[in-house]
């Protein structure tokens, strides 16, 4: 594992995917944390020409998305420091470090604190929603989690909206990429 990148200290991988690692560090002088996503130089599909356009259209989207956007900002976008011997990544994002849980962590979450142990969704694809309601503080519910979430899902597709006028398509929509923040803001 790397220790630092492009003047940030690395401090662990968060994740993975086929055209990019993500990981956790720290800005040297500014002492704040940030998530540095690292574009691959190379891909089974494309070429490094179209990971170089791909990597600077994130870029440049992620920073002209409207401020509601509920996104990262973007610190900075970096050519990678490679050497001779790493030749793995071609792009450096530099961006806000979200501190949180991603959004399958939290509705998991609020199924056990709202069940009681039981398995509320295993009554509701069983026995219906009668059923499942019983499972569950459904006043409790509704009024304190769902009604927020339905709330964070309009948001997204805003979100989602914007990028298609923008003529962009997120090809990884899915709740493990979506951040909860301690606050309990998407």
């Amino acid at each position: 594992m790397y220790t630092s990148v492009n003047g940030y200290n690395v401090l662990e991988k968060l994740g993975e995917s086929p055209l990019a690692t993500v990981l956790k560090g720290e800005d040297r002088h500014l002492k704040r944390p940030v998530a540095l996503k690292l574009f691959k130089a190379q891909h089974e599909v494309l070429g490094r020409t179209e990971i170089d356009e791909f990597a600077l259209r994130e870029a440049r989207l992620r920073i002209e998305l409207p401020a509601n956007a509920r996104i990262p900002a973007v610190y900075g976008f970096f050519e990678y420091e490679s050497t001779p011997a790493d030749t793995k990544y071609a792009w450096t994002l530099a961006m806000q470090y979200i501190q949180g849980i991603n959004l399958r962590e939290h509705i998991d979450g609020l199924r056990d604190k709202y069940s009681g142990g039981g398995n509320w969704f295993e009554s509701l694809q069983k026995s219906g929603v009668a059923e499942a309601r019983k499972a569950i503080d459904y006043d409790a519910f509704v009024s304190h989690e769902l009604l927020k979430i339905v709330d964070w899902f309009i948001e997204i597709a805003k979100t989602i909206q914007y990028m298609h006028e923008m003529r962009e398509v997120h090809l990884d929509i899915k709740p493990e990429n979506v951040l909860v923040d301690g606050k309990g803001e998407i």
